[in-house]
């Protein structure tokens, strides 16, 4: 991560807070792959879900007002504040219209609202502020969306998808960061797929990338 975003992550950074998780959205990524919820309700069920763990934390977007009203609704009518450490995060209390942008995590959201009881459906996030007259960038987003990925094992299949998006938006950097994922071996499949045939196989594997049940 570079210093300039390091630092527009730092201005936009809230603290830990944990959010019901019927409030959560998310505005992109990967389609949700059944076999992947199930993959991790198996490991919910067998190791617990660990929902204050500061390595399966979900990244979170919120608006000042909508905090500080949250925040102004503690316990008793107390005032709550951040912490700066996921385990000691409080509940925050929002109204059931609120919607909460997500940059990360949809397969493990989905498990969650299967496998905790509805009373309890909650998972610790790190706020950050979207910010009204300084909204929080898009490449700020994209490391903090970054950083979440790569704490996670990907498939072969999500680094082709993730790869070609980036190179569809002419992101060359984000690209080579998908790239280097692979194994030398696999890098060197990939760039023998690319211009195999003049590229018209990668062109049809990647016309294949809305079906996300193909993809292993």
């Amino acid at each position: 991560m570079t210093s300039n975003v390091q630092v527009k992550r730092d201005l936009h950074f809230k603290g830990f807070a944990r959010i019901r998780i019927r409030h959560l959205r998310f505005e992109s990524g990967r389609d949700v792959d059944e076999r992947n919820v199930e993959r991790l309700l198996h490991l919910f069920r067998e190791d617990g879900c660990y929902r204050s763990d500061r390595t399966h934390v979900l990244p979170v977007v919120i608006d000042e007002h909508t905090l500080s009203r949250a925040l102004d609704n503690g316990p008793n009518g107390s005032a709550l504040t951040l912490p700066q450490c996921a385990p000691d995060a409080p509940l925050l209390t929002f109204s059931d219209d609120v919607e909460l942008t997500c940059l990360h995590g949809k397969h493990r959201v989905y498990a969650a609202r299967e496998f905790l009881p509805v009373y309890d459906q909650w998972w610790t996030a790190e706020l950050y502020d979207s910010g009204e007259q300084y909204p929080l960038p898009s490449d700020a987003r994209k490391e903090i969306r970054q950083e979440h990925v790569n704490s996670l094992g990907f498939c072969d299949g999500d680094v082709f998808r993730y790869y070609n998006e980036a190179l569809a938006q002419d992101d060359r950097a984000n690209a080579q960061k998908w790239v280097a994922r692979l194994s030398v071996r696999k890098r060197k499949n990939l760039l023998q797929l690319e211009n195999y045939h003049g590229g018209k196989l990668f062109d049809a594997l990647r016309d294949l990338l809305p079906f996300a049940g193909l993809w292993p």
